[in-house]
């Protein structure tokens, strides 16, 4: 008998958790699918001193991660739709000095997902099917200003 065969196995039971699992056949549209995000190197922004990330540190990332973009995992998009502040944007739309952030880092992408994440401060996306890729931290709420906004 080798080394191998004697280690033991370990099983990992997991958890029960508040989330409802849904068949395919169940989701209809990829509106009624839930919010699912990512982070990966292609999208997130870390050099801009303005919408990137690494004006924060590490705690604060993932306290943004934890506190927000977890939260909106149990929710579907139809039903993010309907939270305050949390909507798509037409990249024509957004500030100038944003719009030609996106054009020259991400030329394909015409729509960005706006996410509020408390008071003024927003969290700015690109929105795949039912993933959200996150891209800007946005403490100031300048990448899109409304009319009439008074930030």
């Amino acid at each position: 008998m080798s080394r191998k065969d004697k280690r033991s196995v370990v099983r990992v039971v997991p958890r029960p958790t508040e989330k409802i699992a849904r068949t395919p056949a169940e989701i209809r549209t990829v509106e009624e699918a839930a919010f699912r995000w990512k982070v990966t190197l292609e999208y997130i922004e870390l050099g801009n001193k303005e919408w990137g990330w690494q004006e924060l540190t590490i705690q604060q990332f993932f306290h943004i991660l934890e506190k927000h973009l977890h939260r909106f995992e149990s929710t579907s998009w139809r039903d993010l739709h309907t939270c305050k502040h949390c909507h798509p944007l037409s990249a024509g739309k957004i500030e100038k000095a944003a719009k030609a952030l996106l054009r020259t880092k991400h030329p394909g992408i015409e729509t960005l997902y706006g996410l509020s994440i408390g008071g003024h401060a927003r969290i700015w996306g690109y929105r795949a099917n039912d993933v959200f890729y996150l891209m800007w931290h946005d403490p100031n709420h300048t990448v899109y200003k409304p009319s009439g906004y008074k930030g």
